[in-house]
């Protein structure tokens, strides 16, 4: 009997410490890294300096892989902080990657400021002489992300979404600059023609594909584009369901999604996990 125990006990040690070795040598046991306020100098926005939350795989110190990545635009009146604080954005993706809904990725999180990520926001934040939004994306914001931490290069490692402004800004961008990005997911998004400027307008999806000359000899070039937006939210009616007649009329394969919801962050919360596997389908896609 002694001895059956003592074999009993030896066991279980065993199976204790296999145990042990193998929560130190899986990344699920390890919390993700949240980077937050981050700052950097920058020569395009008026106060010259640039801030963005990051959220990072839980082994990209140790793990010597690259990983693709998100840029993840605010609506108006928050800033780089709210995906994270409101969207639960960090609780939401170490769900998903834990599940397999979704591989590792990092999540970049900008200060738009109000200036829907256009150039010449004159007068938005009190901003005199203007943010530059665009030009510092290009030239600081994405440059900064690839050179300091571990991200993969290239359209097909690249997506792009946003709520309401940041909507927009996901919109535009995308379809701006369609080598850059391989999908990209609005909330609730500002898609139509926003005035936001006393002597000018945003342009709209529509004006986009007409001014780049877009048609079904380039679509296979285009992003991916998925809208989400709320049966009770104004700009379902207002700015997706046009732009989602526009793109049938032009013969432009994408996705409209109506849900039940509104113009606030619940929805919003929702509608990330939502994307979470479509981004899946989409990160490493050749389209």
């Amino acid at each position: 009997m002694k001895r059956i125990l003592r074999v009993f006990f030896i066991v279980s040690a065993v199976l204790f410490l296999f145990s042990c070795e193998r929560k130190e040598e899986s990344p699920e046991y390890f919390e993700s890294v949240l980077l937050e306020d981050v700052q950097f100098e920058s020569d395009y926005l008026e106060d010259g300096v640039a801030t963005y939350n990051i959220y990072l795989p839980a082994d990209y110190e140790s793990s010597g892989k690259k990983y693709p990545v998100l840029y993840l635009f605010h609506g108006v009146t928050d800033n780089h902080s709210a995906w994270n604080s409101k969207g639960k954005v960090k609780e939401i993706t170490d769900k998903a990657i834990k599940e397999g809904t979704v591989s590792p990725f990092i999540i970049v999180m900008p200060d738009g400021f109000n200036c829907f990520y256009v150039n010449g926001a004159k007068n938005v934040d009190g901003k005199q002489e203007g943010n530059d939004w665009e030009s510092y994306y290009w030239k600081e914001l994405r440059p900064h992300i690839e050179n300091t931490y571990p991200v993969k290069k290239g359209r097909e490692n690249t997506a792009i979404a946003g709520n309401s402004m940041g909507g927009y800004g996901a919109m535009y961008y995308s379809f701006n600059y369609p080598s850059r990005f391989c999908f990209c997911y609005t909330m609730s998004a500002a898609v139509d023609n926003i005035g936001i400027f006393i002597d000018r307008k945003l342009p709209s999806l529509e004006e986009i594909f007409n001014k780049r000359g877009y048609d079904e000899t380039v679509y296979d070039r285009l992003p991916h584009f998925v809208m989400d937006c709320g049966k009770a939210d104004i700009l379902s009616i207002g700015f997706n369901e046009k732009t989602h007649k526009y793109l049938d009329s032009a013969c432009f394969s994408h996705t409209l999604n109506i849900r039940n919801g509104i113009h606030d962050w619940s929805f919003w919360r929702e509608s990330y996990e939502c994307m979470l596997p479509y981004l899946a389908t989409h990160f490493g896609g050749s389209k």
